[in-house]
């Protein structure tokens, strides 16, 4: 009786000490491989930086240094065909008109005004006119009744109006700047004559209150 009462505890004791053996190995092992696919990362900055661990395999978020832009050539597009406005055009250069204002009153009037601002920046540049000049001639650009010309253009207009503003700040004849080879090169460039030129400098004359 005595030798299986002492035999008992023995044998008890002596498997709790092997399982308590292999958990301490199975947990080693579980240790040792997490660190291996761990790596380390400062976080935060100075002597107070925690030390974390970020896993290999995860993604980093985009740090806002990568650029990218969407490009669209109509020219690798194979769009359907579609019929507006009385002809067959491609789907995708329908939808750019539709973008541009196309059938929409207020945006293709915001279009036109923009263009026409534009044209004067143009001109502005080219002719090298002063910030006063300038001035003037983006507010006749946003305000004048182009359609009062008649089949002139706009562009043929406002070369006309800043040739009149110039004239306005010149007390040298030889000086005025139609006589600049800029200015020539650039009646050549809208297909103007002289003669259309000074009929539209009357005519902005007499259908504005500029001059």
């Amino acid at each position: 009786m005595s030798t299986d009462d002492d035999t008992t505890p023995t044998l008890s004791t002596s498997s709790t000490e092997s399982d308590h053996t292999k958990s301490e190995a199975l947990d080693y092992a579980t240790t040792k491989l997490q660190k291996k696919n761990l790596r380390a990362q400062q976080s935060g900055g100075g002597n107070g930086a925690e030390e974390r661990f970020i896993d290999k395999e995860t993604p980093q978020e985009n740090d806002g240094r990568s650029q990218t832009v969407t490009g669209f050539d109509p020219h690798d597009a194979q769009s359907e065909k579609v019929y507006r406005q009385g002809e067959w055009i491609d789907k995708w250069e329908w939808l750019n008109q539709l973008n541009d204002g196309v059938q929409n009153k207020n945006r293709s009037k915001h279009n036109w005004r923009a263009g026409k601002l534009n044209d004067a920046k143009l001109i502005a540049n080219r002719l090298e006119l002063t910030r006063p000049e300038r001035d003037k001639l983006k507010r006749m650009a946003d305000s004048v009744n182009f359609n009062r010309f008649g089949s002139y253009r706009s562009e043929e207009v406002l070369l006309a109006c800043a040739s009149l503003i110039s004239d306005e700040n010149t007390t040298v004849y030889d000086n005025r700047i139609i006589l600049q080879d800029e200015f020539r090169r650039m009646l050549t460039s809208f297909d103007m004559g002289s003669n259309d030129h000074q009929q539209i400098r009357q005519a902005i004359r007499d259908r504005t209150e500029y001059f």
